[in-house]
């Protein structure tokens, strides 16, 4: 009888397993990078404009740790995952290798320089636990 709810259970955590972490999916994470940046921008806004530019140099200027995209806000699969932030209607995520979530700044209130410092300090936290 254990045996047997064994085997049920462990499809069942599969499945709800996989429900779990399908809304990470398509939102920046990476095997390739330490950190992966994701930009929610909104078209037509010349802030997010100038911002898209910037968060694509920190790839550059963090080489091999850093991997950014950039998404439309207003797309409805992304306002999804806006409201799951619980920052308004744009911003910035900055994700681990696991897809966590180590720093996110929505708004204007956030900037690349915000996002450049929260990374800065990831590494040096990073490089203190190896």
């Amino acid at each position: 009888m254990r045996l047997k709810k064994a085997l049920l259970g462990a499809p069942t955590l599969l499945l709800l397993s996989a429900v779990l972490l399908a809304p990470l999916a398509g939102c920046g994470g990476s095997d390739a990078s330490d950190f992966n940046v994701v930009h929610y921008y909104r078209p037509g806004c010349s802030d997010c404009t100038q911002m898209t530019a910037a968060v694509r140099a920190l790839e550059g200027e963090f080489p091999g740790q850093v991997k950014t995209v950039s998404y439309d806000a207003t797309l409805p699969k992304h306002s999804r995952m806006i409201r799951n932030m619980e920052f308004g209607d744009h911003g910035f995520v900055v994700r681990g290798r696991r897809g966590e979530v180590l720093f996110k700044a929505g708004g204007h209130n956030a900037d690349v320089d915000m996002v450049r410092q929260a990374l800065r300090q990831l590494m040096e936290q990073k490089q203190a636990n190896l």
